[in-house]
């Protein structure tokens, strides 16, 4: 059979008739609308004549585990987009591009004469690239809780917050990584907490303790340091980190911040002192040790319960000067 065999017009008989029901929805046809089904058999002779006499291509689909290659390869473009992104601007830049280019793909295919999922590959890659994010952003909050948990609570804000920017460098497997730095250690404690206490009531006590405290901690935070731990009435705080100081200039600052903050420490203490005073209680003495050196930091203790913390001879020696100040009454002691 020749193509000119095909050259004769082609007719078809047919109901066209609402009450003979006999109409399909199309593509072709809007939404409402239907085709007669004489219209579909002469739909599918006239693609049929058009493939033999113009060589059209006709639409042919890939076999199904062709399809399923298209499908898992455009879910995998979705998470790796996810992943290599890590703005919420580029993740939405990226799905857009995505599923542009999966659109564009399908289109390019359909003039080749193939037809392929395109819905489903645009599902799949979106689904695949929310469930990362989802994941990432569950992670981010897991992380932002053991930081926030460490710190929120022992540094200034604005340290808080440089910390979280920087947390790559900070956490491993949900610990804080531990590391050498150079920092400045101060430790505080009360001369005469033992007397005090015992001229108060329980709850008394803890006000008047936790005032104290409260004092204390405010200088530190106020220029830059972070409270380490509260040890009955007695205070360490390190100047340094988290973030390290990696430069002479940067451990001369810490170390000025330091004394900085033990001599606020004193004007807030006499002021306080005299309000305790009028009440009956006697003078609030506190001596401090100061000392600059090498210490390890990290996180310290279990999976339940971890707290940040510094560790070395530095520490040791800091906790000496101030047990010295007891001897020689006199202002902080530093080395």
């Amino acid at each position: 059979m020749t193509p000119t065999s095909f050259a004769i017009a082609s007719c078809w008989w047919g109901a066209m008739a609402p009450s003979v029901k006999d109409n399909f929805p199309t593509p072709y046809e809007t939404e409402g609308q239907t085709m007669y089904g004489v219209e579909v058999h002469a739909n599918i002779v006239s693609q049929l004549v058009a493939a033999a006499i113009d060589r059209r291509p006709l639409v042919q689909v890939w076999p199904e585990f062709w399809e399923g290659v298209w499908l898992g390869a455009w879910a995998l473009v979705g998470g790796i987009t996810a992943l290599t992104t890590s703005k919420v601007q580029q993740k939405l830049l990226g799905l857009f591009l995505m599923v542009t280019l999966a659109g564009g793909s399908a289109v390019v295919l359909f003039w080749a004469g193939w037809w392929v999922p395109t819905s489903a590959a645009i599902l799949g890659a979106v689904l695949t690239h929310g469930f990362v994010v989802a994941c990432e952003l569950s992670q981010e909050q897991a992380d932002r809780s053991v930081l926030m948990r460490l710190f929120a609570q022992h540094v200034s804000r604005e340290l808080a917050e440089n910390i979280w920017q920087n947390r790559e460098s900070f956490l491993s497997e949900g610990r804080i990584v531990g590391r050498e730095m150079f920092v400045t250690v101060l430790f505080t404690d009360m001369r005469n907490f033992s007397t005090a206490a015992e001229m108060q009531q329980p709850h008394e006590t803890l006000d008047w303790l936790n005032t104290y405290l409260g004092a204390i901690a405010e200088e530190v935070i106020a220029q830059g340091g972070m409270v380490d731990k509260y040890i009955g009435d007695a205070v360490m705080a390190v100047f340094g980190v988290p973030i390290p100081s990696t430069t002479e200039a940067e451990w001369r600052r810490d170390a000025r911040r330091a004394v900085t903050a033990a001599i606020e420490m004193a004007h807030k203490l006499d002021r306080l002192s005299r309000t305790w005073i009028a009440q009956g209680l006697p003078e609030t003495v506190t001596g401090i040790g100061i000392n600059s050196g090498r210490v390890i930091a990290g996180s310290l203790g279990s999976a339940e319960r971890l707290e940040y913390s510094s560790i070395g001879d530095a520490v040791n020696v800091a906790a000496r000067l101030e047990s010295l100040n007891k001897e020689v009454d006199g202002g902080p002691c530093t080395s």
